[in-house]
């Protein structure tokens, strides 16, 4: 099977094949180009999975896809999926309505869009109260207060894993 590109001198049509893949030759200009595809270039198209049709009656369908056979269960809400709507999520099988809106008060740490930086806020706060001094009797105590709270916690960025923000502001306040 051969495939086609442009010639980088004259935009001619490039030929290669898979026989010779690092060797194209421009039909126009005869120039040699080196070229390097990927092997799945040489594949045809093929469709997505489009999950497997009911066989029998009685056999369950999915919720999303009445026509296509049930494969999974979703371990949240016990919603019967098919191939195309299951999703593997922390080794569990969920459905994505439930990946979307989890139950009330349940937290899921690897869909987080939002952080409070708490060793952010309290060391702002300890250095605010140095600037602000007639603000310090409520904003030091505010930091300390912070730190002492949320220690066990460490910090909530993903990036920094030390303490060394907490220990400042509370040396600061």
């Amino acid at each position: 099977m051969a495939g086609k590109l442009e010639c980088l001198k004259c935009d001619g049509e490039l030929y290669f094949s898979a026989e010779l893949p690092d060797l194209g030759i421009c039909q126009n200009c005869r120039t040699h180009h080196e070229v390097a595809l990927f092997p799945a270039y040489f594949n045809k198209p093929r469709l997505p999975e489009t999950g497997q049709r009911l066989v029998v009656d009685n056999q369950s369908s999915c919720f999303n896809h009445p026509s296509k056979k049930a494969e999974v269960v979703c371990q949240d809400c016990g919603r019967f999926l098919c191939t195309l709507c299951a999703t593997e999520f922390n080794g569990r099988q969920v459905c994505l309505q439930c990946l979307s809106n989890p139950e009330p008060g349940t937290k899921n740490e690897l869909l987080q869009t939002r952080r409070v930086l708490y060793d952010d806020v309290a060391l702002g706060l300890a250095i605010g109260s140095i600037f602000l001094w007639f603000a310090a009797i409520i904003m030091a105590p505010a930091a300390m207060y912070l730190v002492i709270k949320h220690w066990r916690e460490g910090p909530t960025s993903p990036l920094r894993q030390d303490r060394t923000r907490y220990v400042i502001a509370f040396i600061i306040s």
